[in-house]
């Protein structure tokens, strides 16, 4: 059986009948074949970073769950999430994804980055900067950049900050490896993967190489290029992308869906686009 689209609340149904809505949902139905088994693959510490810089809106993760769910026909829908527990809002969103989803968890690590410049041997000293700016970022600084900065840590330090909290959490390997053994069973022979994340670049190559089709719901805009090379390749599988700000409307938070329609009338640029 094909995948179809029937939506399951209300509000789905009326969005719907927008004409350019239901043309969105056909054009993303046209990537997925007859018998293809779909399953769909959520990296949401990665999906929170491109929402805040590349698209400008936010995924409302009940409406994320709702709209999946009425793509009938899709083996598995799962979803990988870095809790930081005690925090209201991240365990609400956890909860939300256990509606829907199969849900990896796993607490977030709270690292802390030492800025106490007491140790520096001079104010063009790098080596504090080096834990926290990328190497290859430091080199084309020139020595009045590094100057400021080391400044800047400097007050900050005698208003008593001595370090900045640093959360870390990452699923690039068990997504990758799930997606595979997932294949490998045959419960899955087409992958919807949501990241913008360059590390999946491997995974996806192997996934195609082994007869899957991989079709990415992202932002196009600031895509690795390596991603765009592998539509053109002659592989077993296939690999597509289809741009998620089409879906705005479905997955969009409430306040800002209505901030951006109300852009719209006035004729006013949608910054998501």
């Amino acid at each position: 059986m094909p995948l179809i689209f029937e939506p399951k609340t209300d509000r789905i149904v009326g969005l719907y009948k927008d004409e350019s809505n239901k043309k969105h949902i056909s054009d993303f139905l046209s990537y997925f074949g007859e018998n293809d088994k779909v399953g769909v693959y959520v990296d949401y510490g990665n999906v929170r970073p491109w929402a805040d810089r590349k698209i400008k809106w936010h995924i409302d993760v009940k409406r994320l769950g709702q709209f999946f769910k009425s793509f009938e026909k899709i083996n598995k829908k799962r979803f990988y999430y870095g809790c930081v527990k005690g925090d209201f809002t991240s365990e609400l969103t956890l909860k939300k994804a256990e509606q829907f989803f199969d849900v990896s968890e796993k607490e977030v690590k709270i690292i802390k980055v030492k800025i106490d410049v007491t140790g520096l041997k001079d104010n063009h000293d790098t080596s504090l900067l080096k834990s926290f700016i990328r190497k290859s970022f430091l080199k084309k600084m020139s020595i009045e950049d590094v100057e400021y900065l080391n400044n800047i840590l400097r007050k900050l330090n005698k208003e008593g900050v001595l370090y900045f909290e640093d959360k870390k959490c990452n699923f690039d390997v068990e997504m990758g490896v799930d997606m595979l053994l997932d294949h490998e069973k045959e419960d899955v022979s087409t992958f919807i993967l949501m990241t913008h994340d360059s590390d999946f670049i491997d995974p996806v190559k192997r996934l195609i190489e082994k007869g899957a089709n991989v079709v990415m719901l992202c932002p196009m805009r600031g895509l690795a290029s390596e991603f765009y090379e592998l539509q053109t390749k002659n592989n077993n599988g296939s690999f597509r992308i289809f741009e998620i700000t089409k879906f705005r409307q479905f997955l969009c938070k409430t306040d800002e869906l209505e901030e951006g329609l109300k852009q719209k009338s006035l004729g006013l640029p949608d910054s998501s686009q």
